[in-house]
């Protein structure tokens, strides 16, 4: 996860930008197809894929196949724009939901798995790497969890507390009318999450635990700094939390099926396997 500071020197003052952005990410390399099938290099990191040439068919005709119903993809990250292109996709029904994604902002991925949560019956198929945002909130939201072989499903935390985060941006001397605001966002944040875990009957303890276990890892840290404008960025290597399927069905994850439950060795192949290859923790809490 990258974070940027830049101080431009102007007329002699110092002026410091501060960007806080909820959109966690951890990259890869492959190319994809966006929403209507035309193939692009890293359009994966922006949204919504759909894999299955019927399924765009059945959509546009607005009729669905009775067998297949619908198939969704998401390769790579939930942006603004999202949720509306999910809706798009979505009308009508589905009854699978396929993941392979790097995750996004936390609120559009959350909004999206409120809805998935809201159908009857929905299984949802990680094939890849479902990490982030589409952990914590998309690999829950149906009410079958299928996690292919050689496939990740990975953890980092969630978005801080109101309180912590508004001492912090006081400590930055950040405009207070910001920092009221931004609290009263993450609080509605929370509630809202809060209220998705309990509909799904997960634990959402899983979120704390999963930042105990990435804060234990020796992450390595990198900074650049320009000589000329002194404007500098920092950055920490990504990590991530991979329970076992064992922790996870004691978190409260529910329909649970999967091809093996991978130990410390086979869970770092399955992530370089997928292009992600980051430092890991398969820490166990329950």
């Amino acid at each position: 996860m990258k974070v940027s500071r830049l101080r431009p020197q102007r007329s002699g003052a110092t002026c410091r930008i501060r960007k806080r952005v909820h959109r966690y990410h951890y990259g890869g390399a492959a190319p994809a197809t966006d929403l209507l099938g035309t193939t692009h290099e890293k359009a994966w990191l922006h949204g919504w894929d759909i894999d299955h040439h019927r399924a765009v068919q059945s959509v546009r005709m607005g009729r669905m196949d009775p067998v297949f119903r619908l198939d969704h993809t998401v390769r790579g990250g939930y942006r603004k724009g999202s949720y509306e292109q999910y809706l798009a996709v979505a009308r009508g029904g589905f009854a699978r939901v396929l993941l392979n994604s790097s995750g996004g902002y936390p609120s559009v991925a959350l909004k999206i798995a409120r809805d998935i949560q809201a159908h009857p019956d929905v299984e949802v198929d990680v094939k890849g790497v479902c990490v982030s945002a589409c952990a914590s909130y998309l690999a829950i939201a149906g009410q079958h969890l299928k996690i292919e072989c050689d496939s990740v499903v990975a953890w980092h935390g969630g978005l801080g507390n109101p309180e912590d985060e508004a001492r912090s941006m006081r400590a930055e001397n950040i405009p207070e009318g910001l920092v009221v605001a931004y609290a009263a966002w993450l609080k509605a944040f929370h509630a809202d999450e809060s209220d998705f875990y309990v509909r799904a009957g997960v634990d959402i303890a899983l979120l704390a635990d999963s930042e105990k276990a990435v804060s234990a890892l020796d992450l390595d840290e990198s900074y650049t700094l320009d000589a000329v404008t002194g404007e500098y960025s920092y950055s920490t290597s990504a990590g991530v939390w991979v329970p076992s399927m064992r922790s996870l069905k004691k978190y409260g994850v529910k329909d649970l099926k999967y091809c093996r439950d991978d130990g410390a060795t086979e869970v770092g192949k399955a992530l370089k396997k997928n292009g992600y290859p980051v430092k890991f923790s398969t820490a166990t809490f329950r």
